[in-house]
Order: C-alpha cells, then sequence, then structure tokens
C-alpha cells in the first residue's frame, strides 16, 4: 500500500527542507512525496532541481530529423535521477488548494496526504498509518493527533484527534488537522478533490462533502505531526477568518442554541475521549535548522489550549 504525500509550498525554503526530512527518514512504508511550487524566488525552485525529479506537466519535443526518422524522441525528456528524494512542479498556481489538486493527480498512492511546508511527521508515522489502513479496509479518512510548536521547536500546545461528527463540524469547525489527516484515493476521487476556489477553507469544505458522501472515518490518539504556530499561518489572516464565516453561513447550524447545544455536547464528547490530557513528559524529535538529525525535546508540562485562544468555541471562536 503507498501513501502519497503532496507539500504544497511558497517561499519557505528552510521549513521545506525539514518538511521534506521528516518524510524521508520514515520506516517500513511505501511512500512518495510531491512538491508543488508556486515559482518561488527564494532559492526553492534550484533546490528542488537539485534534490528531486521534475515532473513534466507539457513536453515539447523536437520533430525528428528526416535523415533518422527512427530516432527514439523519448531522449529529449528529462532524465529520471535514481537518487531523487521526491518529485516536484514549479510553477505559477492558484492557491494551496489549486496546487494540491494538482499534485494529487499525479499521486500513485492508494492513501493520499498532504503536509505543508511548515508541518512535519513524527518518526514512525508513515508505519502507522500502513498498518491501520490494511487492518481496517472500511475506513475512508483516518484522523491522528498532533503537537503545535513554535519556531525554535518547543511544544505549544498538544491536539488530540477527536471522533469527525458531521454535527459538530457544521456547529463549529474542523477540529482534526490536515498535518495528520489520511484518506483513500477513491474517497478524494468520488468528492472531486478540493473546491480551488478557497483561499484558506478547502479543507473544511472537503471534510464536509466527504461526510455527507458517507465516508467512514476514525481517529487515533496517536501523535503524527508537528505544526509551526505563527504570525504567518494561513489559519491566522482575516481571508481564513472571513472564509470560515461564510461557510457557517452555507452549511452552519441556523438556530444560535442549538448550536451552543450541539457544542456542549462535542466538548463533552472531547472530555470522555481524554482530549484535555496527556501523559508527560512528552518527548518528541523533529528537524532543527540545517541539521540531518532529528532534534530530541521533552515537555513536562503541556496544554491543550490553542495558543492565543482565551475565548471557548461555545459561543464564538476564532483561530
Amino acid at each position: 500500500m503507498k501513501i502519497s504525500i503532496i507539500t504544497p509550498t511558497y517561499e519557505s525554503l528552510a521549513t521545506l527542507k525539514q518538511t521534506c526530512k521528516s518524510i524521508e527518514d520514515q520506516r517500513n512504508a511505501d511512500f512518495e512525496h510531491i512538491i508543488i511550487d508556486g515559482n518561488s524566488k527564494d532559492g526553492t525552485t534550484d533546490w528542488l532541481s537539485s534534490n528531486g525529479n521534475v515532473i513534466q506537466t507539457q513536453i515539447t519535443k523536437p520533430s525528428s530529423s528526416f535523415l533518422y526518422p527512427s530516432l527514439d524522441e523519448s531522449i529529449y525528456e528529462t532524465p529520471n535521477n535514481p537518487e531523487a528524494k521526491f518529485q516536484y512542479i514549479s510553477e505559477a498556481d492558484n492557491g494551496i488548494y489549486d496546487a494540491l489538486n494538482k499534485g494529487f493527480k499525479h499521486a500513485n498512492g492508494e492513501i493520499l496526504a498532504w503536509l505543508n511546508s511548515d508541518e512535519q511527521y513524527l518518526p514512525g508515522t508513515l508505519k502507522i498509518v500502513t498498518e491501520f489502513f490494511n487492518k481496517h479496509p472500511e475506513i475512508d479518512i483516518l484522523f491522528g493527533s498532533m503537537l503545535i510548536v513554535d519556531d525554535q521547536g518547543e511544544l505549544l500546545a498538544f491536539r488530540k484527534s477527536m471522533p469527525m461528527r458531521l454535527s459538530f463540524l457544521r456547529a463549529s469547525y474542523l477540529y482534526n488537522f490536515s498535518c495528520a489527516t489520511f484518506f483513500r484515493r477513491e474517497l478524494f476521487d468520488r468528492v472531486g478533490g478540493f473546491d480551488s476556489s478557497f483561499k484558506a477553507s478547502g479543507d473544511m469544505d472537503f471534510v464536509y462533502k466527504a461526510l455527507c458522501s458517507g465516508a467512514k472515518t476514525r481517529n487515533i490518539n496517536r501523535f503524527l505531526s508537528t505544526f509551526i504556530y505563527n504570525k504567518n499561518n494561513l489559519s491566522s489572516t482575516d481571508v481564513a477568518t472571513n472564509e470560515h464565516n461564510s461557510m457557517n453561513n452555507a452549511i452552519g447550524i441556523k438556530s444560535q442554541p442549538i448550536k451552543i447545544i450541539i457544542n456542549i455536547a462535542r466538548l463533552l464528547d472531547k472530555l470522555f475521549n481524554d482530549g484535555y490530557r496527556c501523559q508527560t513528559p512528552l518527548n518528541y524529535a523533529i528537524y532543527k535548522d540545517n541539521s540531518n538529525r532529528r532534534k530530541d525535546f521533552s515537555c513536562s508540562k503541556a496544554s491543550s489550549k490553542w495558543p492565543g485562544h482565551n475565548k471557548p468555541y461555545l459561543f464564538k471562536h476564532k483561530k
């Protein structure tokens, strides 16, 4: 069973290198990594060409010479580098979901995922995912848990995955996170991929459509990835807030009292599923700076609270 991981990126070479290393060192799993770069000008394209194989989206071959009509024109294609660690495309796109659709179009895996260039997989993640989907052929989407870290790699919070329920999603937000989400190719094709008109909320739209189509989901209490929290996060922008509000108007539960009741149920569900507690010390290892080895971290006091989030979602929420 092959897993295809897509990384959309733009102007983030330093953290992109760390993301790639966290995928490269995965063991006991069959996977491919495809990077979709939005034509960055920060040195990303040079680094990609030195370390990966370009995906030919359109190959223009010269005509065969009339002197040698049997000439094999395949020699004009860019030769593959057997040592390449990933495949890539570097060209202008229409945002993250357009990039993801482009990447998944070229993916060969039965299981799909995406990992942004400010995120990393923890050791053993793809082995866990492979074993899960092999054991549970009836499951369409797997949600794992994640760690939120700062720019130095220090833990800010943990976020455990919770059962994904359509009513909870309609009353709140996408409370499981893309960096620890894996889904079957068949589901992606059935839903029709991502709506590229979204700039920040296409993942919520995708999960909503998947649930409406009858997708079976499962969550596991295993930390699979890390996410860097800082002022550059797309989810912290006004665009994300406006799109989330628009989605709430379109698919959200209209009655405020009912919404509050459902959110109480969601928070109780999180309590019963031990979503607010974590065994400490919490140890993890990620890539930092330009090191080729993971750096070990240990946190003796871990919080489940989203950084900078002071109001309960029960009434009003902004990531």
